[in-house]
């Protein structure tokens, strides 16, 4: 179902309005009439008054309402990106651990040659590599 343009609905408030307004003057005019016409007219103008603001009511409020649903619905649309964002971002911090802890621990530091260290250099521990493994433990687990 489309929704008519907001002007048009604009229009059909005012020309509510417009319709309540004549009979209130309506009502004026004949309000010195006494007897059961008058109970009558007064019966029928409730009736009216009530219709008249249910739909203006309504126009508005429907309008007030579309706008908070579409607001609501942008929101929700960059809530999604941004957990989608986090999700992949913590997979990726997520794999840098295990890579990190699967590094053996006795590599020599960064720029040195094979032939450069003794066996007992390689086989003692990366403080750099040490330190990393540690802070992979401290924020992913």
């Amino acid at each position: 179902m489309s929704t008519p343009p907001p002007k048009a609905q604009l229009y059909v408030a005012i020309a509510l309005l417009a319709l309540f307004a004549v009979t209130v003057g309506y009502m004026l005019v004949v309000a010195d009439q006494g007897g059961q016409a008058w109970e009558r007219r007064v019966y029928i103008f409730s009736g009216v008054e009530a219709i008249v603001f249910t739909a203006v009511g309504w126009i508005f409020g429907r309008e007030v309402h579309r706008a908070t649903a579409e607001q609501a619905t942008e929101e929700a649309k960059s809530a999604k990106q941004e957990a989608k964002e986090a999700q992949a971002d913590a997979q990726k911090g997520l794999a840098l651990k295990a890579a990190i802890e699967a590094a053996p621990a006795g590599t020599p530091p960064a720029g040195s040659g094979p032939s450069d260290a003794s066996p007992q250099q390689r086989a003692a521990p990366n403080p750099h590599l040490q330190s990393l493994k540690d802070l992979a433990q401290k924020l992913y687990e």
